[in-house]
């Protein structure tokens, strides 16, 4: 075991490089990755529902304009179904819906799909359960079904895959996040995993009931200070609804969420990028592209719980691995920072409701005297 390492993260790097080494294993016995394209991959549970045209139609439409042919992933949670499977392909005539049970994809007539198509929408439906609750779930079970396909039908995958969410919008001011991503991937020789700036934006709803961002909507107190934050380069790690990764890291994410996992991880983006960072791969943030998270808005208390769930993620992260002992800088601590500054001065304002101590925040977070004072 490698010195100052819990025996947690320990095991854990051994088993992810098990995990990636199988896959490359199986794709080189299928000849290689598919250069020509990228993988995105979406768990989506029915809380979804009014995100997902929105995203789904803005990807797209930049792989498109971008020359960028795609097989997309989607997951849905839990026996959720949604009509975005009917809409898509109706205003994208390029591409081809694939339905299938997430446990039985038939590598048959989805090779058959797969060979000539531009784009690909696979939509891979969770039965109902009790137990299949939650996003990660159906999104390990997703990556398991694509790991035994690999094995069982001769299917080359993706070289690069982008996870996102329902929510992840894509912006680099230019059209084109997702190819800005693509290429700063590659630009490492398939050595980086790549996240976005994650932007935390209020959503609203259009006539037809789909849900975008509204930049015009001022966002929580905390999610502003969040922006902020992150701007001046406090995010360290890969943000769940928009990163890239070399397609071998698939199996480490599905390990990840594996809920057999007794020490499973809440946050699997903070979780990856440790794991990531110890297998050799660079995280890499890029500051040319923000990925939208919805989050709630200024007059929503919704906010609150949010913090306090982040705050507890990122502890749960740190304690099972032991990581503030490591000997390297922490991929997870600098968002832990944040965390903790966000509290105190929340503490001092969230019960008067008195934002006034906001004001100008991002003039004081460039004083190194009075940073000192907030991040000690």
């Amino acid at each position: 075991m490698s010195e100052n390492i819990s025996p947690k993260l320990d095991q854990d790097i051994i088993s992810a490089r098990i995990e990636a080494g199988n896959f490359l294993d199986d794709i080189e016995a299928n000849g290689g990755f598919d250069e020509t394209r990228v993988a995105i991959i979406l768990p989506a549970c029915s809380s979804a529902k009014s995100l997902l045209y929105g995203s789904l139609n803005a990807a797209l439409q930049e792989l498109r304009a971008w020359n960028i042919p795609s097989t997309i992933f989607l997951g849905m949670n839990n026996g959720h179904r949604d009509n975005v499977l009917a809409h898509i392909p109706e205003t994208h005539d390029d591409v081809t819906l694939y339905n299938t049970q997430v446990e039985s994809i038939y590598p048959a007539s989805f090779m058959q799909m797969v060979a000539h198509n531009e784009h690909n929408l696979v939509a891979m439906h969770q039965r109902f359960s009790p137990d299949n609750y939650g996003k990660k779930d159906v999104l390990f079970e997703m990556i398991e079904q694509l790991k035994a396909l690999v094995r069982s039908s001769g299917y080359q995958f993706p070289r690069y895959t982008l996870f996102m969410d329902a929510d992840s919008y894509f912006d680099n001011g230019q059209g084109r996040g997702i190819a800005q991503l693509i290429a700063e991937a590659q630009s490492y020789n398939g050595n980086a995993a790549v996240s976005g700036l994650s932007y935390d934006t209020a959503y609203s709803t259009d006539p037809f009931g789909i849900m975008q961002p509204d930049y015009n909507r001022p966002v929580s107190i905390f999610h502003h200070m969040a922006n902020i934050q992150r701007q001046q380069g406090n995010q360290a790690h890969l943000i769940g609804n928009g990163f890239i990764v070399p397609s071998e890291l698939v199996p480490v994410m599905g390990m990840v969420c594996n809920p057999d996992n007794q020490y499973v991880l809440p946050a699997e983006d903070s979780a990856l990028s440790i794991l990531a960072s110890e297998l050799g791969y660079d995280i890499h943030i890029s500051e040319e592209v923000h990925v939208t998270n919805c989050a709630p808005e200024l007059n929503d208390s919704r906010w609150i719980y949010q913090l306090q769930n982040w705050a507890d993620v990122e502890r749960t992260v740190m304690l099972t691995y032991d990581y503030e002992a490591a000997p390297q800088p922490s991929t997870v601590q600098r968002r832990t920072t944040m965390l903790a500054a966000a509290g105190r001065v929340l503490r001092q304002t969230a019960m008067h409701h008195d934002y006034s101590v906001f004001d100008g925040l991002e003039h004081i977070l460039n004083r190194k005297d009075l940073h000192r004072r907030i991040f000690g």
